[in-house]
């Protein structure tokens, strides 16, 4: 599956000078807050057009299996924001809006790990119980088209990049609040 990367150049006409004017440590950190502000619009827009299944039975889950109960919401609650540090530095900030998966199971056996945000997303092809694709790389690419082709294709819901095409604007104008305001704040 392909990962959209969205960029924010900043067209503020004198927001190089008010960065160099503040001083590096704290131009980081109006960089810091404003970007991930704009990245908390992304994933408030992608927790709401989110799926979410309703809940059926008498203890509010979906459904038992033999990964654990799944509880109503859990793909929207684990749309979250992560700061990469790695790749961010004196004159950039990277967060990433993704869905967390592999937590363990909570004290009472519910799961919190939502692994198939993916096929959500992009889609799969439908299986029997057991049925998963066997071989080698090529056998099992192989065996996906043929599913695309002849057999049940459930097609994806595409939220995320919805949520993120339609979010765009608001994220930048986020992003150019913040930043005004922090402006404001370290010159008082």
């Amino acid at each position: 599956m392909s990962v959209t990367v969205y960029e924010v150049r900043t067209n503020l006409p004198d927001f190089r000078r008010q960065m160099d004017e503040i001083g590096p440590k704290v131009g980081r950190r109006v960089l810091r807050f404003a970007v991930a502000g704009a990245a908390r619009v992304f994933r408030d827009a992608g927790r709401a057009r989110a799926p979410m299944r309703q809940a059926s039975g008498r203890s509010g889950r979906v459904f038992a299996s033999r990964y654990g109960d799944r509880m109503p919401g859990l793909l929207k609650r684990s749309i979250i924001v992560v700061r990469n540090r790695r790749e961010s530095g004196r004159t950039t900030e990277t967060y990433t809006t993704t869905v967390r998966t592999g937590d363990p199971p909570t004290k009472g056996g519910a799961s919190r790990d939502a692994y198939y945000w993916r096929w959500v997303e992009a889609g799969h092809g439908k299986r029997q119980p057991g049925g998963r694709l066997t071989g080698g790389a090529r056998t099992r690419s192989a065996a996906r088209a043929a599913l695309r082709r002849g057999g049940e294709f459930v097609e994806g819901r595409w939220y995320m990049r919805s949520a993120f095409a339609q979010a765009g604007n608001r994220a930048l104008a986020e992003f150019y609040r913040r930043a005004e305001a922090k402006f404001r704040e370290t010159k008082l």
